[in-house]
């Protein structure tokens, strides 16, 4: 029994050291100067806060980001917390974890859009009065591979610049994204975002119209995208459907235009008719009234 006691006694001095430690991390999330009590339950909108809050983000404890025992960048909890739900996600599950392992989804995120977007959770970009987006990377490619970073990591409400540049770049009809770029936007993004949406539409309308210069090898391609074809496919036969309603509501309207057309003139005939029989019912009338007489009333012969 006095063993049973000691053992116990001891699981519950480590169990509240634990506690303890883990209360403290849980208080090191928010700062005491300028606190973001919310990153406890969720990310945060950087734009809502006011620099000094911002700033109190990029203090306290930090996280180690590595992937295959390799460390690809350390940050503030805080920070991270903050804008990425992933991150968010992890921290609070694990509050005295000092290191994220990439593994999963994460495994095969780009490593230089990884260290550029996470090396924006410093003071230069979130911590100044002006604030500064995700950075969008030299060209279109490493574009693509940082939305993929922002995208996984829950962060793409701070690339908004960046799907604006996407879609300007896709409605550029005198452009057509190149295939290598077609596959870096595939990969950064899941088919049903809107972005991808955005792009199926303008490529089913360029192969609609005849826009798209090399149909064959457009066709070949698609073969490799599947999801990319679905989507077209789809949007193919909603406009096809469209198309058969607008046909169908114009013979409707042509069709009602005729009948309005013939209960006109049929109207216009009656008419006619009606005004054709007062006519001779008049004139009978009249020559009634004259006793056949073919002079004026009154006169005698």
């Amino acid at each position: 029994m006095t063993q049973f006691q000691q053992t116990t006694s001891r699981t519950t001095t480590t169990t509240t050291t634990r506690q303890d430690r883990i209360d403290a991390a849980v208080n090191s999330w928010v700062s005491r100067r300028f606190p973001v009590p919310e990153v406890k339950t969720g990310t945060v909108n950087l734009r809502t806060l006011t620099v000094q809050q911002r700033n109190g983000l990029l203090e306290g404890p930090m996280v180690t980001i590595a992937r295959n025992n390799v460390t690809i960048a350390q940050v503030y909890k805080r920070a991270l917390m903050a804008t990425s739900e992933f991150g968010n996600k992890i921290i609070r599950e694990n509050p005295l974890a000092n290191e994220i392992g990439l593994v999963d989804n994460t495994a095969h995120l780009d490593t230089n859009a990884l260290k550029k977007v996470l090396g924006w959770l410093s003071r230069e970009c979130i911590g100044m009065e002006d604030f500064h987006p995700i950075p969008k990377g030299r060209n279109t490619v490493e574009a693509c591979k940082i939305l993929h970073v922002a995208t996984v990591l829950g962060m793409r409400c701070y690339t908004a610049h960046i799907s604006a540049y996407f879609h300007n770049y896709i409605n550029d009809q005198t452009v057509l994204l190149g295939y290598h770029e077609l596959d870096a936007l595939l990969a950064a993004v899941d088919v049903s975002d809107s972005l991808i949406q955005h792009l199926a539409k303008d490529l089913a309308h360029r192969r609609y119209t005849k826009a798209i210069p090399d149909v064959d090898d457009f066709a070949e391609y698609l073969k490799t995208q599947p999801a990319l074809a679905s989507a077209m496919d789809a949007i193919d036969q909603q406009h096809a459907n469209e198309r058969n309603v607008r046909a169908k509501k114009k013979l409707a309207a042509q069709a009602a235009a005729a009948r309005f057309e013939d209960r006109k003139n049929r109207a216009e005939e009656r008419r006619k008719a009606n005004e054709q029989r007062r006519q001779e019912h008049f004139m009978a009338s009249l020559q009634q009234a004259r006793g056949g007489r073919s002079g004026g009333y009154g006169m005698s012969l």
